[in-house]
């Protein structure tokens, strides 16, 4: 295999392809592990607001639709309606 043939990338479970050589001078890096830690920690942060965000409460949206005002041309109402 040449150092420039495209191969499955380990990280992303080969749905995305990178050279060898591009592959190897990244394993070869010191600080591989940081990097991959400060990665995985911002994943870990994002998936955690997601997961305390406020849930919509019950019956809102229902309160909601009664709301609106179907008298107005729809190129007037909200994008929500």
């Amino acid at each position: 295999m040449k150092m420039d043939d495209f191969v499955p990338c380990p990280l992303c479970h080969g749905s995305a392809q990178m050279r060898r050589s591009e592959l190897q001078s990244l394993l070869r890096t010191d600080d591989l592990r940081q990097k991959l830690e400060s990665n995985i920690n911002e994943l870990v942060s994002v998936t955690e607001a997601v997961q305390t965000a406020p849930e919509p409460r019950p019956g809102e949206f229902a309160q909601k639709v009664h709301d609106w005002n179907a008298t107005l041309a729809l190129w007037r109402r909200s994008a929500k309606e």
